[in-house]
């Protein structure tokens, strides 16, 4: 009696809801969002480089042609974004070039400036991102080649020597707050910038659901620190402040290592197939204290309030003795020497951390880790069933809202009953009830 009473209220308040039912999943459209005033322009910025991956130049000029609003450098034959406003196709000023209604496009420049749009990401979360780039002069035709790049380093790339034939790309990425993604459009392979109009298409959507496992082996790489929920890092021999590695590296050619100003303190690992390397076995994780004895320090950070799983074990791996330990906070929640597995759970808030270390001694000490991290959802799932005086209400849907969660959607079925399996325990939800008209 106490939900339907509780359903009744949330289900009369819904008329002043209805409008917010739209913002539950941010999406960034680059055709909807452009600005011809603002650059940047929120999430969006539009520029130019002429060393792709090393420099963003903010276009600082506009310029209209035929409708076509246009972002441009203050140089000579710059390179370009434009987007038309219009219902209608228009064409550029050499009459075989045209933008697409509602749509975006970007010309290099004549002296091989690469044209940008760039993405830089208000929230560390993974994204969905969505793109597709086509020629867009129907007589030369277009020859260019379009880049994606997360920060500085080219995810994806392509040539385009067509009219109007898409070339898409899509990929789920894991993006930190304040990290950028760039779309940037070059001359090609023939080096004129002569029937370079290139229309493209960027949608960028939250992943559909909250990530729920980490593995720390799994994730580790040597090109982004801190790396999702991962950082790479280590502490003085009072676990005071953490410092996160700035440098990187490849030995072996199959071992990528992040160091600090000595090496070590490190994080590694052993990429190889069948290689032993200082104890560590191959696709095994090793941290290695520091000349001093510093510890060095894989750390968790949540990315969500709630009840996560810990579990794993750290390895004895070469012949020093180390002694190994878990803290939250700097408070010590687990301790051992060169070895020993642990499994518990912990209660954590957003952006609270966890702090794997080695630490205690330095020569020959590299030591594996393994760990793997849970967020621990709802049992039994919330569900529930709606009704007005009796009557089923199966004509609508229900959201299940939790702070700083991905929001969730579902349809009423035939007997006005819905379920969400994967609602993060022990943490307060709202839920809102939108009927069909």
């Amino acid at each position: 009696m106490k939900n339907k009473y509780f359903f009744s209220i949330v289900y009369g308040l819904c008329a002043y809801l209805l409008f917010c039912t739209t913002c539950f999943s941010q999406t960034y459209k680059v055709s909807d969002d452009f600005s011809s005033t603002n650059n940047p322009n929120s999430v969006w910025s539009y520029g130019w480089s002429t060393k792709e991956g090393k420099e963003f130049n903010i276009y600082e000029k506009t310029s209209t042609f035929n409708e076509i609003l246009l972002w441009i450098a203050d140089i000579p034959n710059s390179s370009c974004v434009s987007y038309n406003p219009t219902n209608q196709l228009l064409y550029g000023n050499n009459g075989t070039n045209s933008i697409e209604a509602k749509s975006v496009g970007f010309h290099p420049g004549n002296n091989g400036e690469r044209a940008i749009i760039r993405w830089t990401s208000p929230n560390s979360r993974k994204y969905l991102i969505k793109t597709i780039v086509k020629g867009r002069d129907h007589v030369y035709p277009t020859s260019t080649d379009v880049n994606i790049l997360h920060n500085s380093k080219i995810i994806w790339s392509t040539n385009i020597n067509s009219f109007n034939e898409p070339i898409s790309f899509s990929k789920e990425l894991f993006v930190n707050k304040g990290s950028y993604i760039d779309f940037s459009c070059g001359y090609g392979s023939n080096n004129t910038w002569i029937g370079d109009t290139t229309g493209i298409d960027i949608i960028i959507t939250d992943a559909n659901e909250t990530e729920l496992n980490f593995n720390a082996k799994e994730a580790f790489n040597n090109e982004q620190n801190p790396n999702g929920v991962w950082s790479y890092g280590w502490m003085d021999n009072e676990f005071n402040a953490f410092q996160a590695y700035t440098n990187s590296k490849v030995i072996l050619d199959s071992v990528p290592v992040w160091f600090g100003n000595s090496d070590p303190p490190s994080i590694w690992k052993n990429t190889s197939k069948n290689n032993v390397y200082w104890g560590v076995e191959p696709n095994q994780l090793s941290l290695h204290p520091g000349p001093s004895q510093e510890p060095s320090v894989l750390r968790f950070t949540a990315p969500t309030y709630g009840q996560y799983s810990l579990s794993g074990q750290f390895f004895p791996g070469d012949s020093g003795s180390m002694k190994v330990a878990i803290l939250q906070a700097k408070d010590f929640i687990w301790k051992g020497v060169n070895q020993g597995s642990f499994s518990f759970t912990r209660l954590l808030k957003r952006n609270e951390t966890i702090d794997f270390a080695v630490y205690g001694g330095y020569c020959c000490g590299n030591t594996p880790l393994e760990v793997n991290i849970s967020l621990l959802v709802s049992e039994p799932p919330v569900k529930g069933c709606l009704s007005v005086y009796g009557i089923p209400i199966n004509q609508g849907s229900v959201s299940l809202i939790q702070s700083g969660e991905y929001h969730q959607k579902v349809s009423l079925d035939s007997d006005g009953c819905y379920i969400f399996e994967r609602v993060i325990d022990k943490k307060p939800f709202s839920i809102i009830i939108r009927a069909n008209e």
